[in-house]
């Protein structure tokens, strides 16, 4: 049986406190060498689970993009302008992972050879954009 390299070392019974899941959705981090779809659901796993102690969704879609591999992370943030809209009036960044996580999933698939080419923007048009800074330092 092959070790498995995720940084959590023990699975998160029923009863694991709130700081417990969040610790182990914070410290989660992509090994050299981890298969990136194995890697994105048990990411998806954590976060569901943080996600009950208010770990916001725009948090998880912003964590996720930065965990990815470099050769990812330009694709990914272009995919996730596409999930992530401002919410009026207090000017809140709200996004949506499940949508997000479906889009990475697919794209998983369709280019499990290797990282997405440069052209494979995004095909769906929304009427707002976000702006460049939204996705940046936090």
């Amino acid at each position: 049986m092959a070790l498995q390299r995720f940084t959590h070392h023990r699975p998160l019974g029923p009863n694991a406190s709130t700081e417990a899941v969040i610790r182990a959705y914070r410290m989660h981090r992509r090994c050299y060498g981890d298969n990136l779809p194995q890697f994105i659901t048990h990411y998806e796993r954590l976060w569901t689970r943080a996600h009950r102690h208010r770990v916001t969704a725009y948090d998880g879609i912003v964590r996720l993009v930065y965990l990815l591999p470099e050769e990812w992370q330009g694709w990914a943030m272009m995919t996730a302008r596409r999930y992530v809209r401002c919410q009026y009036p207090a000017y809140d960044l709200v996004g949506d992972m499940i949508g997000f996580m479906g889009a990475i999933s697919t794209g998983c698939y369709k280019y499990h050879q290797g990282p997405p080419p440069a052209s494979a923007a995004p095909s769906h048009t929304e009427s707002w954009r976000l702006p460049p800074w939204a996705l940046l330092g936090h």
